[in-house]
């Protein structure tokens, strides 16, 4: 796949967690690959469509997103603003600049909400369950994308995450926060730490296998 550069040649930078493992492992593998990030707002159609009429791309990663669960509580209007309308935004402007690219949108297996034993493994046709703004917004998404495809033909492909964890990742998610708090600990010479409930389970992706099959699912994946 290959991303065609801005006419001044710039390779743009993505700041976000994922999004910069995504850009090397692209770059890794010989993809012309250009980051967009705060240069381009996902809800304004004029600095969207400013974007891909520069890049001009065969291949898109729709990453952007907020992502804080506990932030989603107390401005839920905001995160629907960016998650939802921001995706269709983007989706509604690909389609008008570059109708043939393959674009593949984040979702998060989240919305499936608490899965007893039982019901694993999740498959995409589980009930959804979304019990907080952040799953509930991507689950909207998911349907977003499922119109524009049947009504547009559009390439569009969703994949679901499992809390993807690795170098870089914020200390707003569990993981990183857990390891910031013991290394504080073994600082202060206590041996205790504090946290929350720990009777939930959780599955956990290194972030290396989850860039690499957002690449596999441009490949080869099907809409």
């Amino acid at each position: 796949m290959r991303w065609r550069r801005d006419d001044e040649g710039a390779r743009h930078r993505a700041s976000g967690f994922v999004g910069r493992h995504l850009l090397g492992h692209l770059r890794a593998n010989g993809d012309d690959a250009v980051g967009v990030d705060r240069e381009c707002d996902v809800t304004d159609v004029k600095s969207v469509l400013a974007v891909l009429e520069s890049v001009q791309p065969d291949a898109i990663y729709h990453l952007a997103a907020l992502t804080a669960v506990g932030a989603s509580w107390s401005n839920p209007v905001e995160y629907t603003r960016v998650n939802v309308l921001g995706r269709r935004t983007f989706l509604d402007a690909a389609h008008e600049v570059v109708p043939a690219a393959s674009v593949v949108i984040v979702s998060s297996a989240d919305v499936y909400g608490v899965v007893a034993p039982e019901d694993l493994p999740l498959v995409e046709t589980f009930a959804s369950r979304r019990p907080t703004p952040t799953p509930r917004a991507r689950w909207q998404v998911e349907h977003v994308a499922r119109d524009l495809v049947r009504e547009w033909n559009q390439r569009i492909v969703i994949g679901s995450t499992v809390q993807p964890r690795g170098t870089g990742s914020v200390h707003d998610f569990l993981v990183p926060a857990i390891a910031n708090r013991l290394l504080q600990a073994v600082a202060d010479g206590v041996d205790e730490i504090v946290v929350g409930d720990l009777s939930t389970r959780r599955d956990f992706s290194d972030v290396r296998d989850v860039v690499r099959a957002y690449r596999l699912l441009v490949v080869h994946g099907a809409q």
